[in-house]
């Protein structure tokens, strides 16, 4: 008798139970039960999402309203929604809304449909979405001292609890970004946080006195900070046009008349970052359910998707950062990695160099070096052993620049270990000299260079053609080579170097191999020596010298005149005379 009267209990029990658990309208009354509980305790281990704070909140007041009509009765799809009736009643002739709420707690109105069918559409889609949308205005107009500074205005009647988590999550903005939000005095554009039912927001700056609603049961930090998102700019984050990449959309446990609200986007700008599960922005697993069944999956693990309402991501808080250009505060999100092994040394004696390498990383994906503060290489000397003196065989002489009418050939030689070894390590000489037979040369060729001081032809780099190396008034320099047919058409170097007040000769003066510039100023009796670097020069003389009674009356030309290797300064007399100024020992 007993077993029997414990089951007959046992059965009632169970009645209960399904009838406590049975759906109206889609959503389980124990579930929405749940749900307003825990977005009215203070627990930090379960955060309601907004967007369940408010089907909640709908399904409540449905189950108080007698409608004679349902929107499952509709055939005619709506992309953004049904217009209700006060009630929360959809009308017969299933219109679509003007104005209400997508996607859970984004509030539209007749001004957004434009854009929203544009984002969301495909056929009527000309451009890109960030987390936000590009097109949608943001709030970056007021800047002080690289902060963008936002005025808000608390709404009256509002409860102390919901004026501290509204406190507490502006703070949040303020700590991690460069975004301030402040009492608002007289900006044309601020925010007003109100307390009507639910928690919802706009997408993007509006303009004027832009509303955010942090209802009752919205009074989380978290719903704020999701809320303060979508008036900064951005959507959510699994409408992102790559979400079927990540997560999968059990469309057939979605109630009917919420299937808009896993409308993806048509295109995107991520602002560099990943698809984001844990974003603030990222709907739950059981978004929008008919049948207590999941709607999200997550694609890597095949188990419904466990969302996160706390605070914003790391992911969120770089798109915002990025969005509003908070380049200190994207640096601290940024860093280093250690320093790679030094590289082996360039030279085996001597003194040589080595690097080593750091990479810039955010969220262990490497990033661009510009977002880490300090350098990405670090170079130093290395090896400093002595070298023997000795030069490698002379390669064989190139071949002849020209087939007649004399033309030029080089050759080269190696130090054995790098440097340390006297003499030159070219050598160039005259070939096929003899005059051509017929003319050559072909038409005249107008070149695109104008220089306003002196101009000297010379062979600066050591490629076995001359370079013109143009002078400008004030001491510059540009040197322009030969770039494959195309004669003297390349910049090859410009610079600063001493100015050279009036004759310009080239010769390798210091023995190098590389062609130097010889200024001679006959005015104030002057002559300094710019020494060549291949196919660039000092910006200061390797020597300076008084031209004194040598050659006032001759031509200065250079010349080797002696075996140092080193060319010397010769004056052709106008009397046939000939003097020399050679290196010194």
């Amino acid at each position: 008798m007993m077993h029997q009267s414990m089951n007959a209990r046992m059965i009632e029990m169970i009645l209960l139970l399904f009838a406590t658990i049975c759906v109206i309208r889609g959503m389980p009354i124990s579930e929405c039960d749940r749900i307003l509980h825990r977005a009215s305790q203070n627990s930090t281990t379960e955060v309601a999402s907004p967007f369940e704070v408010n089907e909640c909140l709908a399904e409540a007041n449905a189950s108080k309203t007698n409608c004679t009509f349902h929107i499952n009765d509709c055939e005619t799809p709506c992309p953004f929604g049904y217009q209700i009736d006060g009630d929360g009643c959809p009308y017969e002739n299933c219109s679509c809304a003007p104005e209400g709420m997508f996607e859970g707690d984004i509030k539209f109105d007749l001004e957004d449909i434009p854009f929203m069918r544009r984002v969301y559409d495909p056929a009527a889609s000309d451009g890109k979405a960030d987390g936000a949308a590009n097109d949608r205005p943001i709030w970056n107009a007021d800047r002080v001292g690289g902060r963008v500074k936002i005025g808000y205005e608390l709404g009256t009647g509002l409860p102390y609890k919901t004026r501290s988590v509204i406190m507490e999550a502006i703070g949040r903005f303020s700590r991690s970004t460069c975004i301030d939000f402040f009492p608002k005095t007289n900006q044309p554009n601020y925010i007003v946080f109100i307390g009507q039912s639910g928690c919802w927001s706009f997408v993007g700056r509006r303009g004027g006195a832009q509303l955010i609603s942090i209802g009752p049961r919205c009074e989380r930090t978290g719903i704020v900070q999701h809320e303060l998102l979508h008036a900064l700019g951005f959507w959510h984050e699994q409408s992102r046009p790559d979400r079927d990449e990540y997560v999968d959309i059990l469309f057939k446990n979605v109630r009917k008349e919420r299937l808009h609200n896993f409308k993806k986007r048509t295109e995107i700008d991520s602002l560099g970052s990943e698809y984001d599960k844990k974003s603030i922005m990222h709907y739950d697993g059981y978004a929008f359910s008919s049948n207590s069944r999941p709607t999200i999956l997550d694609k890597a693990t095949g188990k419904v998707l466990v969302a996160q309402t706390d605070d914003l991501s790391k992911s969120d808080l770089y798109q915002l950062n990025r969005m509003y250009e908070c380049e200190e505060e994207l640096a601290k999100m940024h860093s280093w990695t250690e320093w790679q092994v030094w590289s082996a040394c360039s030279k085996t004696c001597g003194t040589g160099a080595r690097s080593r390498v750091r990479k810039c990383m955010r969220d262990h994906v490497q990033v661009a070096e510009i977002d880490c503060n300090g350098e990405s290489r670090q170079s130093e000397n290395c090896s400093t052993t002595t070298c023997e003196d000795a030069w490698e065989f002379w390669q064989s002489w190139s071949t002849c620049s020209a087939t007649c009418g004399r033309g030029h050939q080089w050759r080269r030689r190696t130090c054995r270990h790098g440097q340390n070894c006297d003499g030159r390590n070219l050598q160039v000489r005259f070939c096929n000299t003899d005059d051509c037979m017929k003319a050559f040369f072909s038409d005249s060729v107008v070149l695109p260079i104008k220089c306003a001081g002196d101009v000297v032809l010379t062979d600066s780099n050591n490629d076995g053609k001359d370079d013109v190396l143009c002078f400008g008034n004030n001491g510059s320099m540009e040197i322009y080579e030969t770039n494959h047919d195309s004669p003297f058409a390349h910049k090859l170097w410009e610079g600063m170097v001493e100015k050279c007040g009036g004759e310009c000769h080239s010769g390798d003066f210091d023995g190098d191999g590389y062609e130097d510039i010889l200024c001679v100023d006959r005015v104030t009796g002057s002559l300094h020596v710019t020494a060549g670097k291949g196919g660039s020069y000092t910006s200061t003389p390797i020597w300076s010298g008084s031209l004194g009674t040598f050659c006032k009356d001759g031509v200065i030309q250079s010349a080797y005149a002696d075996d140092d290797k080193r060319k010397d300064i010769v004056c052709l007399h106008e009397d046939g005379g000939i003097s020399a100024m050679v290196h010194a020992q």
